[in-house]
């Protein structure tokens, strides 16, 4: 039993890895297309598996870079929207706040109008 997940386990890493390596190695077609468009799509993949022949790592490093600066923008966005939300809230709490304060102040004036005259 411990064999056959050992083996599930290194047969999706290998999975994943030759999921990158195919990524990395097409990831400069688009470019080599739109540079050369009677290239197509197949020397366009060919191409782009030349150039990048040698340089796999450097462009996983580049990669995890783009990936980490994504990640810090989507922390910094959903801080913002955070406080955003929390800054809208309480605003709306102190909007509130004083209607009710000169709804008050109006019914207390009613009131008061009304004792004065019915004293007299």
């Amino acid at each position: 039993m411990e064999e056959i997940k050992f083996l599930i386990i290194l047969a999706v890493l290998l999975l994943f890895l030759l999921c990158v390596w195919i990524f990395l190695g097409l990831s400069q077609a688009m470019y080599i297309i739109y540079e050369r468009p009677k290239t197509g799509l197949f020397g366009g993949v060919w191409r782009s598996f030349q150039l990048t022949k040698g340089h796999k790592w450097s462009l996983v490093g580049l990669f995890t870079l783009f990936l980490l600066w994504f990640t810090v923008g989507f922390i910094v966005v959903i801080i913002g929207i955070i406080v955003s939300l929390t800054f809208y809230h309480v605003t709306r709490v102190e909007y509130f706040k004083m209607l009710n304060r000169k709804c008050v102040w109006k019914d207390q004036q009613a009131e008061w109008h009304e004792m004065y005259h019915s004293s007299k």
